[in-house]
């Protein structure tokens, strides 16, 4: 294992829209890049449903779905900082993994301790109590003993698999408003004008991984990927999917 700098907590400015990454690594599936993530009118009401369900209903997993590009692994940071401040006395393990469900990064925060990066091959330790954020779908998720949350696109198989699953409860998250991408953009300082902010808008509706971007490559690379899943569509049940 391998100590990484000490962890600085996030700064929530209950009176601002904002929060400020942390200084310390967090395993993502794809790294957030920028010095603050927009805090969207939903994330406290969705926290909220997650704290009790497993803390006060005492579910042992939650998993946090939506459309794919809608914010999900953001709402992982916010969800972690969170979770930092209330459980000053767990142990967090930080996870995430490809579309395959290869771990590719693994991270343990215990309490006073250096937040300890796990070697390349090391398994993802079992400890009990502790709570697993993990961004992406994992192979396996533990039940009994501790806490998990998964960030993931829908996966028809990871659904399928935890349908009867009662200790696991669902939340999608919610499209976003023309409002609140035009109140992000002005607040993380985007060089997006209104007018291209609105075509966006009609073109990717409220998934916003291809709009709130400067990259310009990166957005047509969005268009190209969602113009050839239009076309390979060839049922509802694949929609559904």
């Amino acid at each position: 294992m391998e100590d990484q700098p000490a962890a600085a907590a996030a700064v929530i400015d209950v009176d601002s829209k904002l929060l400020r990454v942390p200084d310390h690594f967090i395993p993502m599936q794809f790294r957030y890049k920028k010095a603050n993530i927009y805090i969207r009118d939903c994330y406290p009401h969705y926290f909220d449903n997650l704290w009790n369900d497993l803390f006060v209903h005492q579910k042992d997993s939650v998993l946090i779905t939506g459309t794919p590009g809608i914010g999900k692994s953001i709402f992982y940071i916010y969800v972690l900082e969170k979770m930092k401040a209330l459980l000053r006395d767990n142990i967090i393990v930080l996870a995430s993994f490809t579309k395959q469900s290869k771990l590719i990064s693994c991270m343990i925060l215990a309490p006073g301790q250096l937040p300890v990066m796990l070697g390349k091959g090391q398994p993802i330790p079992f400890m009990e109590n502790a709570v697993y954020f993990y961004d992406g779908v994992p192979d396996v998720v533990e039940q009994g003993k501790v806490k998990t949350v998964v960030f993931a696109s829908p996966n028809h198989n990871f659904l399928k698999e935890h349908s009867k699953n009662e200790t696991m409860n669902n939340y999608y998250m919610p499209l976003w408003s023309e409002r609140e991408i035009i109140e992000a953009v002005e607040l993380l300082e985007l060089r997006l004008e209104y007018d291209f902010i609105q075509k966006l808008f009609l073109r990717f509706c409220g998934s916003v991984r291809s709009i709130l971007t400067e990259n310009e490559k990166f957005r047509k690379k969005g268009l190209q990927t969602q113009g050839k899943a239009i076309i390979s569509i060839e049922s509802f049940k694949e929609v559904s999917q």
